[in-house]
């Protein structure tokens, strides 16, 4: 039993790899093309750093000085930066650290379903199905570039202890519920969140599938999960409570803008190799917007309803139906009440992000569509009808994801890494060789051998003291923008002059050079993206 489920763990992550591909050839050197990454690979070694240094300021990140608590203004993603933290320990390459990360979400959200599957059905290859449009699904692809909603793998496990909890009633299920559900959250606030909302309606349709008396099973083992989920994320709670009083929460507005309508299931993210064509070109939509889950998941969902054995698979029926409603944020009674009562729901951006929960749904009822079809199959030829279902969704998963190699840090980073403690801000804040028209993501990545405060930062929110830091430095060198860092009590200026637009960058070295509290500690006029230095700001002082 241990090799075949070895065997089939190593199924999906051979999977992965060919259904990512080209991303296996740069493990060590590329990540997807987006900030995103950087900003994953910065929090992941945040975490690491800040458990080895000061664990109580895990949260007091280096970004976005001064303001507080800015690791919260993001998922924090602490369980899988606990996890990766011996790697980043033991100086390994982050951005291998990184992809192997991406890879083994992939693969264990497949290898979860499957679990989850089997024990439902009983076919293996079924279950394999199911792991496949789980893990695999189009909807995946839209955010490959988000290592947190990746990290899912943990929802099939708790819904397999809840049938566990339905069929025995025992505690110490109960408590290795609540250790699923608490490491949910902590690897994606997001998931975590809607996942406790699909276990709401997917736990009522068990027990009348099962039948109600069953409900008595549930009162000790459900109490102890929910107590010790509790206990363990209100820690994580208090800090995002913290980080709100400096961003505040999402609008009403900001919810529309990513609430789907039906027309979204109809599309596929444009690195689909068979369903591209399809995707909303819409940049707004572009990441979170094209929820097509393939034709042959569809089918095999809708067969497994009409024809699978067992009254449980209308239970996920329902959690499809109910998945499906509150992906359309905005426009479902349903999504609008959570987001007026349950204040969780009113730091969540994007409704669409259920659309995890429609594929694990529509997972689970193809597995009972695929036992109904090999049971009428002869037995030599299952095998092969296996083998051509998941070609097929080899086909319609595939994707190609466009990747670029990963700038190392240089030899300012490793100039900074042996100063004292200091607060810096690194230039040009605004860049078109950047993402978005920034590279702050980039500088946070590149500063992970020194972490020292900056007032660069990318994150999912930004204070006010971001936007006005970014005015004031609008006119710099002048006395306005001096004066600004100076009452900040900010150390260096960090200049990148290569990545200004044409001789911006040199202009302002020299118009640096003239400025009387700026003194020139380094510079490389021959730096990997052009000439960068580093000038300390002599009248800066040097009180926290």
């Amino acid at each position: 039993m241990l090799r075949h489920d070895v065997a089939i763990a190593l199924f999906f992550l051979a999977f992965t790899a060919l259904v990512t591909y080209p991303q296996v050839r740069g493990l060590g050197t590329s990540v997807p093309y987006h900030s995103d990454p950087y900003f994953s690979m910065w929090r992941l070694a945040w975490v690491a750093h800040a458990l080895q240094t000061d664990p109580r300021a895990l949260f007091e990140a280096n970004i976005f000085y001064p303001a507080h608590d800015t690791l919260g203004y993001s998922d924090a993603m602490l369980l899988p930066g606990a996890a990766l933290a011996p790697l980043f320990w033991a100086g390994g390459n982050p951005v291998l650290i990184y992809n192997l990360a991406l890879f083994a979400a992939f693969a264990l959200s497949g290898y979860a379903a499957f679990l989850l599957a089997r024990m439902l059905t009983g076919s293996v290859t079924g279950s394999i199905v199911a792991g496949v449009i789980y893990g695999f699904a189009p909807y995946r692809f839209c955010h490959y570039m988000h290592l947190e909603l990746q990290i899912v793998f943990w929802i099939p496990v708790a819904l397999l202890l809840i049938h566990r909890i339905l069929a025995n009633g025992r505690v110490r299920d109960g408590v290795m519920l609540g250790l699923t559900v608490a490491a949910q959250v902590l690897s994606s606030v997001y998931a975590g969140i809607f996942s406790i909302t699909y276990f709401a309606v997917l736990t009522p349709g068990l027990l009348i599938s099962t039948g109600v008396g069953h409900a008595r099973r549930l009162l000790l083992p459900t109490a102890v999960a929910a107590t010790l989920a509790i206990t363990l994320v209100a820690p994580y709670g208090l800090a995002y409570r913290h980080a709100e009083r400096s961003v505040g929460m999402r609008s009403l507005d900001d919810v529309r803008v990513y609430s789907a309508s039906m027309t979204n299931y109809l599309s596929a993210p444009a690195m689909n190799r068979l369903y591209g064509w399809t995707a909303s070109t819409d940049f707004t939509w572009a990441d979170e917007m094209n929820l097509f889950p393939g034709i042959l998941a569809c089918a095999l969902a809708l067969l497994g309803v009409v024809r699978g054995r067992g009254r449980v698979r209308f239970a996920y029926l329902a959690g499809l139906a109910a998945s499906v409603e509150l992906t359309r944020g905005s426009g479902s009674i349903v999504y609008l009440w959570l987001f007026e009562h349950v204040g969780a729901f009113q730091a969540l951006r994007s409704p669409a992000r259920f659309d995890t929960l429609v594929n694990l749904s529509l997972g689970v009822l193809s597995a009972y569509g695929v036992a109904f079809m090999l049971e009428r199959i002869e037995r030599r030829w299952r095998h092969l009808a296996g083998a051509a279902l998941v070609a097929v969704l080899i086909a319609e998963y595939a994707s190609s994801p466009s990747i670029a190699p990963v700038p190392a840090p240089t030899r300012i980073d490793s100039l900074l890494s042996k100063r004292p403690p200091a607060v810096i801000v690194e230039l040009p804040l605004l860049s078109r060789r950047g993402f978005w028209g920034s590279l702050d993501s980039v500088y946070m990545y590149q500063g992970i051998g020194h972490f020292q405060k900056m007032l660069n930062g990318y994150s999912g929110y930004a204070p006010q003291s971001f936007y006005e830091m970014r005015k004031a430095m609008a006119s710099f060198p002048d006395d306005r923008s001096m004066s600004f860092l100076r009452n900040l009590h900010v150390d260096y200026v960090v200049v990148r002059a290569g990545l200004y637009e044409a001789d911006e960058g040199a202009t302002l070295l020299e118009q640096m050079g003239t400025v009387e509290d700026l003194s020139l500690e380094a510079m490389w006029p021959d730096g990997p993206m052009g000439a960068e230095a580093v000038y300390k700001i002599t009248a800066a002082q040097n009180q926290r």
